[in-house]
């Protein structure tokens, strides 16, 4: 009886707070709890992420466990698929260690061990994929990619390089018009490679 008095009484426009209330509410506890809950710890193991291409059975982009070799690479996409089955690599090349964002590219042949090249996936492949371009490496057409750089500024970065490499990325502040903000913008598109270390 007193609880139909109740829910007769409340008004409906009433009823929509409450209901908003009671959600966060049931919100809160459920932030709190899972904070507090005891996660189990687990690894995620390190990858990496290449392009293979050329002569291979399955062409395209893989996540491989870290650390891979350029022969563990070529295995991962099927082989060669010109010739008889891949012989095993017996040039420094099959054993050089791939890193996230590099492309692999190989040429099979009947008679002798794959020949495989090594060398940056292309700049759009790389910032699709979260990776950072070099800012002494990266071509003119390449660092006009990066959000918010204009075409002026990729010129003077070129070109500046081209005297002095760079070595810090506060640096690029010495371009006109460049400021502290859109260099913290672009830390997370560009690196230094081996010149210097991020600021």
């Amino acid at each position: 009886m007193f609880r139909r008095y109740l829910l007769g009484s409340l008004p409906k426009s009433q009823w929509g707070a409450i209901a908003v209330a009671a959600t966060v509410a049931v919100m809160a506890i459920g932030w709190r709890w899972l904070q507090h809950r005891q996660a189990a710890p687990f690894a995620i193991p390190p990858s990496v992420v290449v392009e293979i291409l050329g002569d291979v059975h399955h062409p395209g982009t893989f996540i491989l466990g870290s650390p891979v070799t350029a022969s563990q690479a070529l295995d991962a996409a099927g082989g060669c698929r010109v010739g008889p089955p891949t012989p095993p690599m017996t040039s420094s090349a099959g054993d050089r260690q791939l890193k996230s964002g590099q492309q692999l590219r190989v040429t099979c042949t009947e008679h002798r061990n794959p020949q495989m090249v090594i060398e940056p996936m292309s700049a759009a492949a790389r910032l699709a994929l979260g990776l950072r371009l070099d800012l002494n490496q990266a071509s003119l057409a390449d660092l006009t990619l990066i959000p918010g750089m204009k075409p002026s500024w990729a010129e003077v970065i070129v070109a500046r390089r081209g005297r002095q490499p760079w070595r810090r990325l506060d640096d690029l502040q010495e371009i006109p018009g460049v400021g502290s903000r859109i260099v913290a913008k672009w830390v997370g598109f560009l690196d230094l490679g081996e010149e210097g270390d991020l600021p």
